[in-house]
């Protein structure tokens, strides 16, 4: 789920080559964000009608979420913006 460096995914990752893929945002108040239990419920609800495996458990996409808003927190330009979480379709996390 981390991107490198330069904040890029793999060249090959046929999510980012065709724009297939799911996603969810979510609302952040007072660094939390709103719904999530729903928000990860219709993540994997999407993902399924894609096909598409999330190989991510929840409370991986929570840690992750926990660590989008502390680092929009620290960031005065970023503060209002955090991401959820996504899935892409591939060839590593296609479902089988």
């Amino acid at each position: 789920m981390r991107l490198s460096r330069r904040g890029h995914g793999p060249r090959l990752d046929h999510g980012i080559t065709v724009g297939d893929g799911v996603f969810e945002t979510a609302k952040v108040l007072d660094g939390t964000p709103f719904a999530l239990t729903r928000h990860l419920a219709r993540l994997r609800r999407s993902a399924e009608r894609l096909a598409l495996a999330l190989p991510w458990s929840d409370d991986d996409l929570r840690a992750a979420c926990a660590d989008a808003i502390a680092a929009a927190a620290a960031d005065p330009a970023n503060a209002a913006r955090a991401s959820g979480g996504s899935a892409s379709r591939s060839p590593a996390g296609r479902a089988r």
